[in-house]
């Protein structure tokens, strides 16, 4: 989390937000910024905690979904990680999201439903394929 977001963070945005689970992630990616102009927050939580809502911020620019929504299915179940997704999706106006497997069309199908149209695809040396979404 903490490389790829001092990558974008190189291209000076306004604020970057990251969430992982895992503390040493979050840990090391606050010691990343510690030199970076870029305004950051990194919160170690599961996406299912209840705590979620107080840490989110109203709008986001891009969201970055980095092969997590299956992570957070096979944790919570679908109804519940479609719930939270959807709330997260809503909150930005493009997404880039990595799906492990591009035949498991889940996220895609709520990223396209919150009225996102999909305008790049990357698949990556390992498997996975990066889709870019912008809201319409």
């Amino acid at each position: 989390m903490g490389i790829v977001a001092y990558e974008i963070a190189k291209r000076r945005p306004a604020y970057i937000h990251g969430i992982d689970i895992l503390k040493p992630h979050t840990r090391v990616a606050r010691s990343i910024f510690l030199g970076s102009n870029v305004e950051s927050r990194f919160d170690t939580m599961s996406l299912g905690s209840r705590k979620l809502q107080s840490v989110l911020n109203d709008r986001y620019d891009i969201v970055l979904l980095l092969a997590v929504y299956q992570h957070v299915r096979r944790g919570l179940g679908q109804e519940e990680a479609d719930r939270i997704f959807i709330d997260i999706i809503n909150r930005a106006q493009t997404i880039v999201a990595r799906v492990p497997d591009e035949d498991d069309i889940r996220l895609q199908s709520l990223i396209g439903d919150a009225g996102f149209t999909l305008s790049d695809r990357h698949k990556s040396p390992r498997g996975s394929t990066v889709l870019a979404y912008h809201r319409h």
